[in-house]
């Protein structure tokens, strides 16, 4: 959990006053997350080579490189710290592997809200601007000029 020092830096580095939770207020965190938190690798090339570190930053140095360098990070580093700034703020929210073309590839935040289930993704940037849905009935599908993104309703297994 962060410190709410931490959790006020978080949000004025996205540019979001702090709010309870709702749809609404995970709607806008999202986006500015996406909008101000680039998904990037330079920042973890110039990390290896200026501080000799490896892995995903301290929250400190991630927020230093969001204020400083507009830096972001790949989906690990990006989905870790927005699930922590979540869990601070009171979301029900879990972290998860994710598939793409090989399991466990990726990395999203699961987060329940006002009853209902939401995959967030603050680290594959556009098109994923806002929470989806899980209680899909029907494929949900997001385009963006030539790709087609489809998020499609649980089957009975739950995926």
């Amino acid at each position: 959990m962060l410190t709410d020092v931490l959790i006020d830096r978080y949000l004025r580095a996205l540019g979001v006053a702090k709010r309870e939770p709702c749809v609404p207020a995970l709607a806008e965190l999202v986006s500015a997350h996406v909008m101000r938190v680039p998904f990037e690798n330079v920042s973890k090339l110039y990390r290896r080579k200026h501080l000799g570190l490896a892995g995903l930053p301290g929250i400190e140095l991630f927020l230093e490189g969001i204020e400083r360098y507009h830096f972001g990070g790949t989906c690990y580093s990006n989905n870790f710290h927005l699930y922590t700034l979540l869990a601070s703020l009171g979301y029900r929210a879990r972290l998860c592997g994710a598939d793409m073309s090989n399991p466990d590839v990726h990395m999203v935040i699961m987060v329940n809200v006002d009853g209902r289930e939401y995959l967030v993704d603050g680290g594959y940037a556009a098109p994923f601007l806002s929470p989806l849905p899980r209680d899909l009935k029907e494929d949900y599908v997001v385009a963006l000029g030539r790709d087609r993104y489809v998020l499609r309703p649980q089957d009975t297994t739950g995926c």
